[in-house]
């Protein structure tokens, strides 16, 4: 039997699981939501911009035929070119000017077919109120020359004397309109349709002829409004479908685009993969460059730690051994001091001279040993490296000048306060100035620079013109009892960097072989 606990761990993990799933959920449901959204305004400025373009393409037609019965072989309702004068206002295969008399006997047309009897149109009412002196567009009505549904314009001719004599007028059938629509699509599957005022189709793509009338399904929900979307189950499908209508205002028309909803959610899903892809290839990175960083951290700490323990064992040896070291040379050098001052030996002066430089070399090791293992406590002090940087460089002038190496000091204006111990400090700085004077050659120059940098910290850079460090060495330089010098010891630089980090600081080599070394001290202002 599953105890209480158990039970709410369970519920626990549930949860957590739950959770993450309905905020994924959320997210991308609103993400389609604003690509459906994104999709139906775009499809709603290509309706307008069709829609404005069908609205002058037809009401161009009705000044074509006002233009057209004014022409003199039109006013006089006869002539040899009637005909002619015709096709040369027909811009498209796909509409048929005419010219019928007052009583609706139709008197010539474009129209390519033989009538035994010609067409008439007296029982049109659209062209009964043209012989009122007004042009007309008309319904959707039975052309007299097909008998499929068109759109006929009328335009009254005028004679000499402003008497009415008769009508020219133009058949705009479903194909007329199709050249302007049919190019246009709605995403990869929709198309733009056309309806009169009625709501009945006057293009529809999925219409092969046009011997009926047929009503738009989403009409009734759109009728009326300027602008209006619509979705529903398409009348040819199961599917939804999103209709976006734009009313024509002069017209009175519908221009209407519809496309499919699974298409919106196909391209939205397909968006939203790549959106993923971008999100993921971002975490890897970010992953590959957290553990980069976690390497280069965890080797910093080896080395350390490495370091540490190298420092550990020669605080053992040294505290094991220097007592037993200095006491027999200073036994030797006593013993030497005394024999120098005998004359009996005499001639043997250089060499007890060398033997005591020798103890002393020992013992200067021993002492640098000891301060590496058993560090002296660091007493901090707020401090002023303008200060300690003049009074070392005062100190080592002297040196540098019996080297031949100029030693140039370089601060800025402003005083650069920290929190340190000046001792110690002016001992890491006598350390490194040493060792560029060591590496300088005469006559060659060593500049030591103060400066502020942006985030925070005060940075002392010491560069010389001296031979340089070769790269297969530079990470082995800092290293406890590593040494390129024959009388080194190798623990000078690794005591700066300890004074250094004590200080919450770092300091950093930079060396290129035959052009000199840089050694940057970074310490925090206060």
């Amino acid at each position: 039997m599953r105890t209480g606990p158990e039970i709410k761990i369970k519920l626990l993990y549930i949860m957590m699981a739950i959770i993450p799933v309905v905020v994924a959920y959320f997210f991308f449901a609103g993400k389609i939501d604003n690509i459906k959204q994104n999709e139906i305004q775009k499809n709603l400025e290509i309706t307008k911009s069709n829609a404005g373009f069908i609205e002058a393409l037809v009401l161009g037609k009705v000044k074509e035929l006002v233009n057209l019965a004014e022409d003199h072989e039109v006013v006089e309702l006869r002539g040899q070119h009637l005909t002619d004068t015709l096709k040369t206002f027909k811009t498209s295969e796909n509409e048929n000017f005419f010219i019928a008399s007052r009583d609706g006997q139709v008197l010539t047309s474009t129209h390519t077919e033989t009538f035994k009897i010609l067409p008439q149109f007296k029982d049109n009412p659209y062209f009964e109120k043209a012989l009122m002196g007004q042009p007309q567009i008309s319904g959707q009505n039975r052309s007299v020359f097909t008998g499929d549904y068109v759109i006929t314009v009328f335009a009254p001719v005028i004679d000499r004397s402003h008497k009415i004599i008769g009508v020219v007028g133009n058949e705009l059938p479903s194909a007329f309109f199709r050249e302007y629509l049919e190019p246009v699509k709605i995403g990869t599957t929709g198309h733009l349709n056309m309806m009169d005022q009625n709501g009945y189709y006057i293009y529809g793509n999925f219409f092969p002829d046009r011997n009926k009338l047929t009503l738009a399904k989403c009409y009734q929900e759109g009728r009326g409004q300027d602008i209006s979307t619509i979705e529903r189950k398409s009348h040819r499908s199961n599917e939804k479908t999103i209709y976006t209508m734009v009313r024509l205002k002069q017209l009175g028309w519908y221009v209407m685009a519809y496309q499919n909803s699974s298409e919106i959610t196909a391209e939205g899903f397909s968006i939203l993969l790549k959106d993923i892809a971008v999100v993921l290839m971002s975490i890897v990175t970010v992953i590959i460059i957290w553990l980069y960083k976690t390497a280069l951290v965890n080797k910093t700490r080896l080395v350390r730690k490495q370091n540490a323990e190298k420092l550990a064992l020669v605080g053992e040896l040294a505290a094991g051994m220097a007592h037993e070291i200095r006491n027999p040379l200073t036994t030797i050098r006593g013993f030497c001091q005394i024999l120098n001052k005998s004359s009996e030996y005499e001639n043997h002066r250089e060499i007890f001279d060398l033997v005591m430089q020798s103890v002393d070399h020992i013992d200067s090791i021993l002492k640098e040993t000891l301060m590496l293992a058993r560090p002296q406590q660091i007493k901090l002090n707020k401090v002023n490296l303008q200060d300690i940087l003049k009074e070392t460089h005062n100190f080592m002038v002297s040196e540098s000048l019996f080297r031949e190496v100029n030693l140039e000091l370089e601060l800025e204006g402003k005083e650069a306060f920290v929190m340190g111990d000046s001792v110690h400090l002016k001992q890491v700085l006598i350390n490194v100035i040493k060792n560029s004077l060591e590496a300088t050659p005469k006559h060659g120059a060593i500049k030591v620079r103060l400066e502020h940098t942006n985030n925070g910290y005060a940075k002392i850079i010491v560069s010389d013109t001296g031979l340089g460090i070769r790269a297969e060495i530079m990470d082995k330089i800092g290293t406890p009892f590593f040494t390129t010098k024959d009388e080194g010891t190798g623990l000078g630089l690794s005591v700066c960097k300890r004074i250094v980090e004590e200080h919450q600081g770092f300091l950093k080599i930079n060396s290129k072989v035959g052009r000199g070394t840089t050694i940057i001290i970074q310490i925090p202002l206060i």
